[in-house]
């Protein structure tokens, strides 16, 4: 079975951790781990295929989104994520899809989320 888990984590590391475990567990499976948040260096799973999407992250109040990568405007790494991340979903053809915390949560990420349970 092909599994792709997308996990954005804003602030803090927290959602990351808790993705990564779930990804552990499913070591019998073919599983893509797509993350956006700012790089992170901890030891992934060998069977986790991870694709990272430009960096996105929260202000300290959680209501404004920005860009890693402050040189980058925002609309410009919303677009660069969002055909990346249809583009890994493409040709992965995944059988689940695991999306950490949304529709409950990570509303500002709905530029990319609702296009990909669409695709």
């Amino acid at each position: 079975m092909t599994i792709l888990i997308y996990c954005q984590h804003v602030l803090g590391i927290g959602h990351l951790f808790r993705t990564l475990e779930i990804a552990r567990a499913m070591r019998d499976h073919r599983v893509v781990l797509v993350l956006g948040g700012p790089p992170v260096s901890v030891p992934m799973p060998s069977h986790v295929r991870v694709v990272r999407l430009p960096g996105l992250e929260m202000d300290a109040t959680f209501s404004t989104l920005l860009p890693v990568d402050r040189a980058m405007e925002l609309e410009t790494v919303k677009r660069q994520r969002l055909d990346q991340l249809l583009g890994v979903a493409g040709e992965v053809q995944p059988d689940v899809l695991l999306v950490e915390l949304f529709p409950f949560g990570r509303n500002n990420f709905s530029f990319e989320l609702l296009p990909l349970l669409e695709a």
